[in-house]
Parts: C-alpha cells; sequence; structure tokens
C-alpha cells in the first residue's frame, strides 16, 4: 500500500463505529485529516477498494466505508501462500480486551488461555504454484467463531 493511501485507511479507520465498524467520514474530512488534497483521497479510495482494503457504498450523498483487515500469510520459504481478510469490528476488541484482563487478573498466563481475536467472516486467496502458472483459489467461511 503507497503511503497516500495508507493515511486515507487509518483517518477511515478512526472513523469507525465502534458497533459495526462501518465509518462514514466526507472525502474533505478525510483530506483535512490525512493532510492530502481531496483528488489524493479520491485516487486512494479507489486504490484501497482495489486492494480490497475497504469497501464503499453510497448511501444517499455520503459514502460508507467498511475497513477491513487484511493479512498476508507466507509459507516457509516466505513465498506469499495466502491472504486472509476479515471486517474491521473494533467492539471485538473491547471483549477481548476484557478477557485478557480477567485472565491476567487471575494470574493465568497461558497463551492458549488467550483468545484476543474473533474472526466472524474470513476470506482467504490461496496461491498454489503450478507447472502453468500460479492458480489462485478463493476460501470462503463465515457465520461461527
Amino acid at each position: 500500500m503507497k503511503p497516500y493511501a495508507t493515511v486515507v485507511y487509518l483517518v477511515i479507520k478512526a472513523h469507525a463505529s465502534f458497533r459495526d465498524g462501518m465509518a462514514f467520514p466526507s472525502v474533505q474530512t478525510i483530506a483535512t485529516k490525512a493532510g492530502i488534497s481531496r483528488r489524493q483521497v479520491v485516487k486512494s479510495l479507489h486504490a484501497l477498494e482495489a486492494a480490497g482494503y475497504l469497501s464503499r457504498e453510497r448511501r444517499g450523498r455520503r459514502n460508507h466505508y467498511r475497513v477491513r483487515e487484511k493479512v498476508e500469510i507466507r509459507n516457509p520459504a516466505g513465498m506469499p501462500a495466502a491472504v486472509a481478510t476479515w471486517d474491521y469490528l473494533p467492539s471485538t476488541f473491547m471483549d477481548a480486551l476484557d478477557q485478557l484482563r480477567g485472565i491476567l487478573a487471575q494470574g493465568v498466563h497461558a497463551p492458549e488461555a488467550v483468545r484476543l481475536v474473533v474472526i466472524k467472516s474470513l476470506n482467504m486467496n490461496v496461491q498454489i504454484n503450478a507447472r502453468d502458472g500460479v492458480q489462485t483459489v478463493h476460501l470462503a467461511a463465515g457465520g461461527g467463531e
């Protein structure tokens, strides 16, 4: 991700609703907070959508954004093997923090006792190296914890 797109992503993420992760800052608000031009914001929004870091929905005169977390998974040789994406939901962070505080208050320090991330929906693009090139397989799962 390029620097301007990163800043735009972070500004939108900072405006995400605690409850459902949706954000709806105006292009002008994003430009002001990011310290870049409106034109650069628009270009960055297109780049973020194309890269899968956010989705944009027009509602009336406003854009509503859904920020997505995206992590590249590498194989032992360091080559990209998969990409995992999920919707950013700030409310799950507080639940995880509360769980961690409770565990630490009980004096339990075992890593297996800590569940910090709840992913309710996960999309993965797995790259398989084949003789005739790279094949991408899309996997999607959701609905559970």
